[in-house]
């Protein structure tokens, strides 16, 4: 029973800061692991940008008279050199921390914005209905039905061309999405 009773107290008293600091934005794990990715991807593009080898001198014969002289004077077993996998893969990795983390902040500040305006509407419209069943307001609820008709109109209007703004800038939309999930559900 003591027992019970010290886990409840316990519960009670550290739980909800534990939980608020875990739920806040700096407290994601995932949002951390892709600054740490994006800012190693910058590290190596840099990286890639200071050490890439300088293209050989390019190895010109004189014009020979013949096939047999111009075989002769061609290089044997040299491969052009390539671009290097850092070369290619640094860019990508920032462009897709990048959007990770834009995708995630984005979701995370508009689930709270969300959340605000919804518990405001909540309150508004509570007090609306106590103040009617009273007597002490009138409304009409057709007219305000119609204003909320148009505002979700307006909405998916909006909305969607917000998505197509935030498609045509994020360069990754698969990391993208997985940012919009984890910051929507970090919110």
């Amino acid at each position: 029973m003591e027992h019970d009773q010290a886990a409840a107290g316990s519960l009670h008293s550290s739980e909800p800061i534990a939980r608020r600091a875990a739920r806040s934005l700096v407290g994601s794990k995932s949002l951390w692991t892709a600054i740490l990715v994006t800012v190693l991807g910058a590290v190596s593009w840099g990286y890639a940008a200071f050490t890439r080898p300088t293209p050989a001198a390019a190895n010109l014969t004189p014009p020979a008279a013949s096939l047999a002289e111009r075989s002769a004077a061609a290089p044997v077993g040299e491969i052009p050199p390539s671009e290097r996998l850092i070369d290619k893969s640094a860019p990508h990795t920032v462009r897709y921390g990048l959007s990770f983390i834009a995708a995630f902040v984005v979701a995370f500040f508009v689930k709270k914005f969300i959340k605000s305006v919804l518990l405001i509407a909540g309150l508004l419209v509570s007090a609306i209905a106590a103040l009617k069943y009273f007597g002490l307001f009138e409304y009409d609820w057709n007219a305000a039905q119609q204003q909320v008709e148009q505002g979700v109109e307006l909405a998916k209007q909006e909305s969607g061309r917000i998505a197509k703004v935030v498609s045509d800038y994020l360069p990754s939309s698969i990391a993208g999405g997985l940012g919009a999930v984890f910051g929507a559900r970090r919110g």
